[in-house]
Parts: C-alpha cells; sequence; structure tokens
C-alpha cells in the first residue's frame, strides 16, 4: 500500500529515532515443523532465526521494507534467498545477480511469496504484486539455485506477467497431491480471485477464477490488508482495510483451486479511511483466526481472536475475543516453525508472540514486546510463507548417538496414513516411530502423511550428537588432613583430563556438581577450587557435548581426606624355648587388630618391616604367617596402607625375648583312706618343690587347674587337703631373674580307699565233705592263716578262718576278715503228710525232728524254708529236705492220687481204660466198679491197666458209674462216679 509521507516515512524515521538499545532473548520454542521458515528478515534490517529452538535476533539482512517480503531456506533451516518483491538477497546477503527490478514494492502489503518448484531442488519461483492496483499486478520470476556458485541467481523468467489489476494481497499452499502448490491473488475492481497452479513443469498460465464474495475496489486505500490461507489449505480470509472494512473468509478446495462459501465479517472493524482489518493468521489447528485491527490516524489498535468453530458470520463474530488494546501500531502477523504467532510492533524493536494461538481466548498467553531485535526494526509487514509450511512439525526427541531418537508428529489434522523418511534411506509407517541412527550427523527426517484427500508434507532437520563417556576415575585424596578438621580444599579441574580421556576437548566439557540431581538438572555448578563438606564426600562429574546439553554422561568419585593412623601394638614379651636362643618364630598378624586401630580390614591393608625405611617404601613386606626372630629384643615397624588411596602411616614395637625355666617332673604322691576321714587328708606339696627345681633359682606355685597356673591365680597352701580322692596338682615354675616366663608340669594325690571285701562270714561243712571257702569281690593279692594266696580255699574241718586282700594301684591299701566254718546239723527224723485225690488242690506237709534250721522243696530246684506245700496237682513229686549249709539230709518220693471223670474206649489210643491214678504205688489199693443199679462190674488190681468198659465181654453202653476204693495205707475209703463215652 503506498502511504502517504505523513504516514510512512515520516512516522518511519520518527519511530526509528527512538530505537536506542539492544537486547537479546532466547525464546524457548518447539522444534521445528517446517525449517524452510527457519530464516526471516523484515522491516528495516530486522530479522529472526528459529534454527536452535529459541529465537534469536538476526542483524546481518540487508532488506529493507514497510510491509511485504518473503525469504525461504533449506530443509536443514539453511538460509537461501529473501526478497522484498524488488530486490533478491543471496545467502550472504547480496543482492543476486539479475536480482534486482523485480515488480513487486516495499509497500505493497505482501509484496511477495517465494514457492519451490516440485520435483526441483534448484528452482524457486517469486510471486510479486505490485502496491495499489498499478499494471504490473501479479507477476512471478525464477531463481536457480545452482547457479553464482551455489548461491543462486534471478534466470532469464523475470517479471513474467499472470494477471492485473490486483489488490495487494497474495497467499500461497499446497496443493491437495502434496506435490504442487497454489498462489492466489484478489483482482481490483473485482469480486474475484484468480489462483494459479504450480507444477514440475512450471507455472501454469492459465488461472483458476473464483468470482466469488465482496467487491474490493473503490479508494485506493481498499488495496491494503493481508490474505492468508489457513495451515491446512481448507480456508482462506480476506482482509480489507481503510473504509467500510471487513474480514471475509471462504472455503478452499485444495484440488481445483476454487474458492468458495464467502462468510462476511463487516461492520466489525475500523471502518474510517485509515482505519481497519490489516493482519491475518490462523492457528496452527485451522480453528482460530487472527485480525490486527489498526488505526493509523489515531494511532491505535486492536488485536482478534475469532473462533470459526461454526462458520456463520454472527457465530463467528460471537467469539470474538480483544486480545489487546495497544496505543501503537498492531501490523503483520505471521506463524512461526515454533507454532506460535509473532507480531509486528510498528516501528519498534521488539516483537509480541502469540504463545499458544490454539487455546481459546486470553488463555493463548499474549506476550507483548517479548523478542529483542537487537536495535532493528519492525515496520508493518512480516514474511510471507508458503502456509502449508505451518500444518504440521515434527517433534524429535534423544538425539544422542545410540538413543532410540523418538519422532512425532504434531498437526490437528487427522492421519489416516504416514510415510517417515529418516534421512538414512530407511522408513516408517508407524505414527510415532523410533529410530537408532547408525552414525553422528546432521539428518533430515520428512513425513508425508494423507489426511482424507489431502497430502501434507513436513519436514525437519536435526543432528544426532556424539554421546561423550564419563570415565571412571579414581577417587581425590588427601593423606594428610593438614588442619586435623576434615577439610581441605581440592582442585576439581585435576580430574579432567581422565574424565575426558582421548575424547575432544572441543565438542565435550566437564562440569562438578554436589549432587546427582544438580548434574542432572545443570545447575549449581561448582568451581573447581572446592572445600569438601564431609570426608567421603561424592562429588558427581557430567561430561556433556557442546552441541547439546542433553547428551551427557554422569559419574562419580570421592572426596577423602585420610584419617585413620596406625596404631602402636604393645610390645610383646616372649618366652624363650628350652634352648633359650633369643630366636622364636611368632605370627605377626596378632599385632593387625592393634595397628588397624578400628580401621576396616577390608578397606585398609597391615604389612610390617624391619626398618622404617622399609615400612615408608612399601612392598611385600615381612612373612607374617612364620616370622622369626634373630634377637632377643627385635624393633619391627608396621605400616597401616589404605587399598583405594594408598595412603599410609607407620608405627614400630618391640618383641622381647626371656629364658623360660624348665619345669621337672615329680612323682605322684599316694595315701591310703583309714576310713576315719571320709577319703580326705593332708599332703605337703611342698615336698615336691624340690624335684621340680631340680636346681634352679626359682619359685614353685602348685594350682589345681592348668588355667590357673597360667594365671598364677588361686595359689595352694603346702600343706594342702584334698577334696576329691584323685586330683591334679599344677605346679608353675618361674625363674628369679624373670617371673613373665614360666613352666608349667603336674603330678597327682590320690587317697586310695580301703578295700571292701566280700566273704560269707559263716560257712557250713556237710558232713564226709569240704567247703570251699572263698572271696566275691576282686582284688589284688590274697592272703589266708592257712598261708594259701588265692581267692579260695578248701576247707575240711569246722573253725574260724582269717583271710587279707590288698588293692595294689599307686598305693598299696588292704583289709583282714575272719570267717566261721561249722559242721552242718541233721534232722532225727523227717514225716510227710499228703492231701490229696483232688485235680488241684493237693497239698504236702513235711516235719522234721531235731535241732537246726531246714530248707525244703517238692522238684530239687527251689528250695524254701517253708515245709507247707499246696495247691498242687495230682501226680508224682519228690521230698527233699536240705541244711540251712546246703547240704542234703533226706528225699522221698510221693504221689497225689486223683480218678479220670470220664473215659472213652474206642480204640482211638485216647482216653481208653478208666483207672486210678498212680494206685500202682500203693500196692494195698482196692477200687470196685458199679453200675448205676449198684451191681458189681469189676474189681481193679493196683497194678492193672484199668477197666476196658465191658462186661463179661461186653461193651457197656454210656452211662454214669460209680466206685468204691479202699486205701489202708490211708485207712480211708473213697466214693465217686465218672461216666463212660461212647
Amino acid at each position: 500500500m503506498n502511504f502517504n509521507c505523513k504516514f510512512k516515512f515520516a512516522n518511519c524515521l520518527k519511530y526509528i529515532a527512538l530505537l536506542c538499545f539492544f537486547v537479546v532473548l532466547f525464546f524457548p520454542g518447539f522444534s521445528n515443523a517446517q525449517d524452510q521458515a527457519a530464516n526471516w528478515y523484515f522491516g528495516f534490517n530486522a530479522g529472526v532465526n528459529f534454527n536452535d529452538g529459541g529465537v534469536n535476533s538476526l542483524t546481518d539482512g540487508a532488506l529493507s521494507t514497510n510491509e511485504g517480503c518473503s525469504v525461504i531456506s533449506n530443509e536443514k533451516g539453511e538460509l537461501l534467498f529473501y526478497t522484498n518483491g524488488v530486490n533478491v538477497w543471496d545467502r550472504n546477503h547480496n543482492i543476486m545477480p539479475n536480482g534486482n527490478g523485480l515488480n513487486g514494492h516495499p509497500s505493497s502489503t505482501q509484496s511477495a511469496v517465494i514457492v519451490p518448484k516440485p520435483n526441483s531442488d534448484t528452482i524457486y519461483y517469486i510471486f510479486t504484486i505490485i502496491d495499489f492496483f498499478k499494471a504490473e499486478g501479479l507477476q512471478y520470476s525464477e531463481v536457480d539455485m545452482s547457479l553464482n556458485g551455489g548461491n543462486g541467481a534471478v534466470t532469464s523468467q523475470k517479471n513474467v506477467f499472470l494477471v492485473a489489476p490486483g489488490t495487494e494481497k497474495i497467499s500461497a499452499v499446497q496443493h491437495s497431491n502434496g506435490v504442487d502448490y497454489w498462489v492466489t491473488a484478489h483482482l481490483w475492481d473485482s469480486s474475484s480471485f484468480a489462483t494459479f497452479k504450480i507444477t514440475a513443469t512450471g507455472v501454469e498460465a492459465t488461472p483458476v477464477i473464483s468470482d466469488v464474495g465482496s467487491y474490493h475496489g473503490g479508494a485506493g486505500f481498499n488495496v491494503i490488508g493481508c490474505m492468508k490461507f489457513s495451515p491446512n489449505g481448507k480456508k482462506l480470509a480476506v482482509a480489507k482495510w481503510s473504509t467500510n472494512s471487513f474480514v471475509e473468509l471462504f472455503d478452499f478446495n485444495k484440488e481445483t483451486g476454487v474458492v468458495s462459501n464467502p462468510v462476511l465479517i463487516d461492520n466489525f472493524f475500523g471502518a474510517d479511511y485509515l482505519d481497519g482489518a490489516y493482519g491475518l493468521e490462523f492457528s496452527t489447528n485451522s480453528q482460530y483466526l487472527y485480525v490486527s485491527d489498526l488505526n493509523q490516524q489515531y494511532y491505535t489498535s486492536e488485536l482478534h481472536q475469532l473462533d470459526l468453530s461454526v462458520f456463520t458470520p454472527s457465530a463467528i463474530k460471537a467469539s470474538n475475543v480483544v486480545l489487546a488494546k495497544e496505543r501503537r501500531l498492531i501490523a503483520g502477523l505471521q506463524l512461526g516453525p515454533d507454532g506460535k504467532i509473532y507480531v509486528s510492533n510498528t516501528f519498534s524493536s521488539y516483537l509480541s508472540v502469540i504463545e499458544a494461538p490454539n487455546n481459546k481466548g486470553l488463555s493463548i498467553d499474549y506476550q507483548y514486546r517479548t523478542i529483542n531485535l537487537s536495535g532493528r526494526s519492525a515496520i508493518f509487514g512480516l514474511p510471507s510463507f508458503i502456509q502449508s509450511f505451518f500444518v504440521g512439525k515434527i517433534e524429535v526427541e534423544n538425539t544422542c548417538f545410540n538413543d532410540a531418537v523418538a519422532f512425532d508428529l504434531i498437526t490437528s489434522e487427522s492421519i489416516d496414513s504416514v510415510l517417515w523418511e529418516f534421512g538414512d534411506g530407511t522408513t516408517s509407517t508407524l505414527i510415532k516411530p523410533e529410530h537408532t541412527y547408525a552414525a553422528v550427523g546432521d539428518y533430515l527426517v520428512k513425513t508425508i502423511f494423507k489426511s482424507g484427500s489431502c497430502t501434507y508434507n513436513v519436514a525437519k532437520n536435526f543432528t544426532i550428537y556424539d554421546m561423550p563417556i564419563a570415565n571412571a576415575v579414581t577417587d581425590y585424596v588427601f593423606c594428610e588432613d593438614i588442619g586435623n578438621d576434615g577439610f581441605e580444599t581440592f582442585d576439581l579441574s585435576s580430574k579432567t583430563a581422565d574424565i575426558m580421556g582421548a575424547q575432544s576437548t572441543t565438542l565435550f566439557e566437564v562440569s562438578y556438581f554436589e549432587s546427582f540431581e544438580d548434574a542432572t538438572d545443570g545447575v549449581n555448578m561448582l568451581n573447581s577450587m572446592y572445600t569438601n563438606t564431609s570426608n567421603a564426600q561424592d562429588i558427581y562429574y557430567k561430561i556433556s557435548n557442546t552441541l547439546s546439553s542433553d547428551c551427557y554422561d554422569i559419574s562419580s568419585f570421592k572426596l577423602i581426606i585420610e584419617t585413620e593412623t596406625a596404631g602402636t601394638p604393645i610390645d610383646l614379651v616372649l618366652c624363650d624355648d628350652v634352648s633359650n636362643d633369643g630366636v622364636e618364630t611368632l605370627s605377626l598378624s596378632q599385632f593387625d587388630d592393634e595397628v588397624l586401630n578400628d580401621a576396616s580390614p577390608t578397606e585398609y591393608k597391615v604389612t610390617y618391616y624391619e626398618s622404617q625405611a622399609e615400612a615408608d617404601a612399601g612392598g611385600p613386606g615381612l612373612n607374617t604367617s612364620i616370622f622369626t626372630t634373630f634377637s632377643s629384643n627385635q624393633e619391627l615397624f608396621a605400616r597401616l596402607e589404605n587399598k583405594a588411596t594408598d595412603c599410609f602411616s607407620t608405627s614400630s614395637f618391640n618383641v622381647i625375648i626371656n629364658d623360660t625355666p624348665t619345669a621337672y617332673v615329680a612323682e605322684d604322691l599316694f595315701i591310703c583312706d583309714d576310713g576315719s576321714n571320709g577319703g580326705k587328708a593332708f599332703f605337703n606339696l611342698g615336698d615336691q618343690t624340690a624335684t621340680i627345681l631340680n636346681g634352679q633359682a626359682g619359685n614353685v606355685t602348685y594350682h589345681k587347674s592348668q588355667t590357673e597356673a597360667e594365671t598364677k591365680s588361686n595359689i595352694l597352701p603346702e600343706n594342702y587337703e584334698n577334696q576329691s580322692a584323685t586330683e591334679e596338682i599344677f605346679a608353675r615354675v618361674e625363674l628369679s631373674s624373670n617371673t613373665e616366663c614360666y613352666a608349667l608340669t603336674s603330678f597327682f594325690i590320690r587317697v586310695s580307699s580301703q578295700p571292701i571285701i566280700d566273704i560269707d562270714e559263716v560257712w557250713y561243712l556237710c558232713p564226709g565233705e569240704s567247703v570251699q571257702v572263698y572271696v566275691s569281690s576282686m582284688h589284688d593279692e590274697y592272703l589266708w592263716n592257712t598261708g594259701e594266696t588265692s581267692s579260695g580255699i578248701m576247707v575240711d574241718q569246722a573253725g574260724d578262718y582269717t583271710i587279707t586282700v590288698f588293692n595294689i594301684g599307686n598305693s598299696r591299701c588292704s583289709i583282714t576278715k575272719t570267717v566261721r566254718v561249722v559242721d552242718a546239723s541233721l534232722p532225727l527224723a523227717v514225716h510227710i503228710e499228703i492231701n490229696d485225690w483232688t485235680t488241684n488242690s493237693n497239698s504236702v506237709i513235711i516235719t522234721t525232728e531235731g535241732a537246726g534250721a531246714f530248707k525244703y522243696s517238692i522238684d530239687g530246684n527251689i528250695y524254701t524254708s517253708s515245709n507247707i506245700f499246696d495247691n498242687l496237682d495230682a501226680g508224682d513229686y519228690t521230698v527233699y529236705v536240705t541244711s540251712e549249709s546246703d547240704c542234703m539230709v533226706y528225699s522221698e518220693d510221693i504221689y497225689l492220687l486223683n480218678y479220670p471223670k470220664y473215659f472213652t474206649p474206642n480204640n482211638d489210643g485216647y482216653h481208653d481204660y478208666w483207672k486210678i491214678e498212680f494206685a500202682e504205688t500203693e500196692p494195698d489199693l482196692e477200687v470196685h466198679i458199679f453200675d448205676r443199679y449198684g451191681k458189681l462190674i469189676i474189681q481193679l488190681n493196683p497194678h492193672s491197666k484199668g477197666w476196658d468198659g465191658t462186661f463179661n465181654g461186653r461193651m457197656l453202653a454210656t452211662s454214669d458209674y460209680w466206685f468204691v476204693v479202699n486205701r489202708p495205707s490211708k485207712n480211708r475209703q473213697y466214693h465217686g462216679h465218672f461216666t463212660l463215652k461212647r
């Protein structure tokens, strides 16, 4: 637009003069979505760069423009060229060959937009629109980047006419096929759009004409105002500034290039000659439209947000939110690669920012004048780009070598399918893929995704950074606590070389921290000269890639001040062996605990040496298991060394060898018990002293145990009364010249018990026989008064006999006893009384006449002093009578009679005959058998085998039969009956 001098140049100079300070602001943002828009040049030599994840000002630009301009970078975000619609500057900020005289204009609202030729890496088209509605109208010029040494030049296809007259509006978007492009302009004095298609063959000369929407014409300032496609290319917005200003929205068909379905937002913005809607921009999700409404007369402006969710004029107007009202001009609006909208503050060294344009209302977080342009000035316009650049962006995480790089496509469009090209020849169709790269370097990742009938292209250049390795280092040790307070100043940088190893000091750097968390977050970095806060303190070191702080490795070491010192063992006094040569073998490890002095044996080692110099030098040291002294008083040196740090300290002690006495063996002491004091007696232990010393000058003490002798405790009196029959007494010998060394011996004291003799006091001599008199207990020796020395003797005469027995152990103890042998007495007569004729209740009574005691038996085995035997079965027995001395004096056989209760004379060998049992023992016995009627059947002889159950040769029937027994020897008669069974 061609503002008059009052509003353009005078105001321009006025505001440029006000810019007098320089501020650099690093503004964090998202990963780039399309790096072709990574560099911006605009206004009076102003510029910004988005390549490093923030927004940095550029001060090297040569461009000067009030409004329209355009910039293009390659897919790596490297600047290619830029233009104000008149001149074209290359990457080195030089005007390209043939790069001037283009028919745009610095005061055309959108004087230029750059579009790459599809399927070409070198050809670009600059579309220009002249200011007002001049005859040059919409034209294009071709740039070939293969020319001018790769810096590019404008070819002979320059200022190629397309259509005229036009308004100062131009916008570009990608075709639905994801390859070609559309460039749209609005004609002047018309309601038509002219949309040109750019393909691999070039710019098609015949446009798609869409005669739709409001008329653009009339006064000259009506040409002013921006036109923008939405990032998804489905909407088109047009702003008309000046009289009766309005914003009009349309649908756009990315496949056909047709503009349709106008929605007019009028009577809403300023409507005066120098007032109205100027700048336009969509949110990345294409839902919200942002409009700058500026009044150049009063130098005021407003920033509006319109919600397009309901695509009707009333709904859109009702959704309006005024985000800012300023007493200066808000003009151009432009999406950045980070998804934020940047706002031109006219004649200012700052840009404002809409941080979250996809949010509704004031939650968009509008930041006023936060991007410092380092003294350069924004005017009205910001660069124009192909709006499809902003339909999505690629986020990349984990860009350190060997990490699985995570990719995410950030877009508000639905994703029906996607193809990723990772830049190393590999691809993926996952929506959120991961990929591990084989080498460090720069990569261009591209994604082509389908959303409905539309194809979108998004690319991002990024770097895989080398991953450093935090090499392990030893702990940092001070072997001496100089201040004796546990604190020292350590030079941490002395560890840097070991941490780096062979890694590049240019590519990597090392920093130090007190905690792992600080190291991870990169905060509270320590100075290289650092005083520890505690002993064995952990220091965390972080080696980072200088090009990417996300690529780092962390490890740690300890700051150690050695505080342990070698303990000094107590001198060891040894007693020599019997040779007393001053040479002894010992284990030095017995001193380890004293040298360790509570230090951990797993962390410290102890070694021993024969000199201080050897201990200081270290080395293997003496054999700790077997060490032989070479003198009776030898100094040894101990070294306590930290295994991890090699810090050490030393101490010394002496090994002293003293002469050792000899304890000679003494004989045991014995006393026989006389039975009067319960096995106790007094022993004179001192009688053993001369024998044990055997001429040595020394002293002997006596003890009840070896332990007491070794500790010289509980010394016994020399006149000692034993406490048990046998005791071992331990003698300790010490030399008068040295009481530290001693020798031990022992002997026994015994009180031998009196023998206990087991012998009967009375022995009986049977008539006509001899008797053996013997001692039942065991003894070592025997002596009878007969002179015999055996344990028993044969005696055939009554009288008194004496026996002495001896027990011989360590003493000879004896006892004597007298026994008597007497003649056994005989009875004058023996009488036997038999009570029988029962089955098992019979009895025998034996009586004797005469003096003496007798024993009785009826079986010859069991003798008893009782002469009555009862409850006997019928049968034969033998009666025995012996004297008390077991002399047999009488024996007699007896029979206890009885009869059977039945018999069965059937010739089977069992009970075939009936008779009185043992009848043959009484020859005068008479037996008569009768039938039940009293008829005599048979008279039996005592010696017969019995009745066979017949009468006169005829077998009698089964019946009971009766008998009468006359027993003259007992003067008795017995009656009874029995049964004959057939």
